[in-house]
């Protein structure tokens, strides 16, 4: 038998065939739309977050933690928050802005800190004073007062020689007007068309300044002995804070400490009383943030309390309580299988 010829093998004329080509069809061709979502109505719901309940040992203070959830809340259309109560407790002097920043040596910038706490004039005035005479790093007395009647704060330094100069900073922009260290370029005339300030953003203080709620300018004082603040003084905690809960970002706004943000929460009582929220009664109706397409799965809130600085604000070992309505489609399974952050 010859090794081509294998019984009951059609080999080779097996590979002579010809293949039968089908037509498609024309709804072959087409794209079809996809099929409609179909939901079983949706699913309203209340989570009630306080921020006692938080794990304080990797989270020691209220205004910036992770919140995991003991429910994950699966394909979610939207969150409003509806109440809260939040603390108006914070410090009008903080660790955010209790510096002054004085030169008396050309070239050598001392930072004299006030102690943090709540103020009025006449003590900020004498703790200032008192921060300023007590720096071993100044030679210089100084006196600080503060006028009731015209609100504005006064700095005196009796500078002892003519070589001894008195210049307080308040902005680090590399201008030499504006500048920490370099005193001998040309003074910036024009920040909104020099190259320097708009990268660096002229209107910025220097971090942790306190010039700001002295009511001093944002520039830098220089070749005086005397100086008296532009702008009457601000010795209150700010009178409003901003929420920030991650991937929850819902507000727009020309300020880069708002915009992106979930909230903006305004105290409406004394400093030192709890702010009652209760938005659902007020003519803004909640603090709403919808998701299309939905959200696969929400098992966790990271929380941030910010001042209109963009720093956090400081409870000062003060929890607070949120209220939030979540909304859901009755239809586990839909979205939350996408790969979400």
């Amino acid at each position: 038998m010859q090794n081509n010829q294998i019984p009951f093998s059609n080999f080779p004329q097996n590979f002579n065939r010809t293949m039968q080509i089908v037509e498609p069809t024309y709804e072959q061709h087409i794209i079809k739309a996809p099929e409609l979502n179909v939901t079983n109505g949706r699913i309203p719901q209340v989570l009630v977050l306080d921020s006692s309940d938080r794990d304080c040992q990797k989270y020691p203070k209220s205004n910036n933690y992770a919140y995991e959830l003991t429910k994950e809340y699966k394909d979610v259309i939207s969150i409003e928050l509806v109440q809260g109560c939040i603390p108006y407790t914070g410090y009008a002097i903080n660790e955010n802005n209790n510096k002054l920043f004085v030169q008396e040596t050309s070239g050598e910038t001392v930072e004299v800190v006030v102690p943090v706490g709540n103020y009025n004039a006449t003590e900020l005035a004498i703790a200032l004073q008192t921060a300023l005479n007590n720096n071993e790093n100044l030679s210089s007395t100084y006196t600080v007062s503060a006028d009731i009647n015209t609100q504005k704060f006064t700095i005196v330094s009796d500078v002892s020689d003519e070589e001894g100069i008195f210049n307080i900073l308040n902005n680090c922009c590399p201008c030499s007007k504006n500048s920490l260290t370099d005193m001998d370029n040309t003074d910036c005339n024009d920040c909104e068309s020099c190259q320097m300030c708009s990268r660096n953003n002229c209107n910025d203080y220097i971090k942790g300044s306190i010039s700001k709620k002295l009511g001093f300018s944002n520039v830098n004082y220089m070749d005086a002995d005397t100086y008296t603040s532009d702008f009457v003084w601000d010795l209150e905690d700010p009178k409003y804070i901003i929420l920030e809960i991650e991937n929850l970002e819902n507000i727009d706004s020309n300020n880069k400490n708002i915009d992106d943000s979930f909230a903006v929460i305004f105290f409406t009582v004394p400093h030192g009383d709890n702010n009652i929220l209760a938005t659902g009664s007020t003519p803004r109706k909640g603090i709403k943030k919808y998701f299309n397409p939905p959200l696969s799965t929400l098992d966790k809130l990271r929380i941030k309390f910010l001042t209109p600085d963009g720093e956090l604000y400081d409870f000062n070992g003060r929890n607070h309580v949120l209220e939030f309505n979540i909304l859901a489609l009755n239809q586990p399974g839909k979205y939350n299988t996408f790969i979400t952050t």
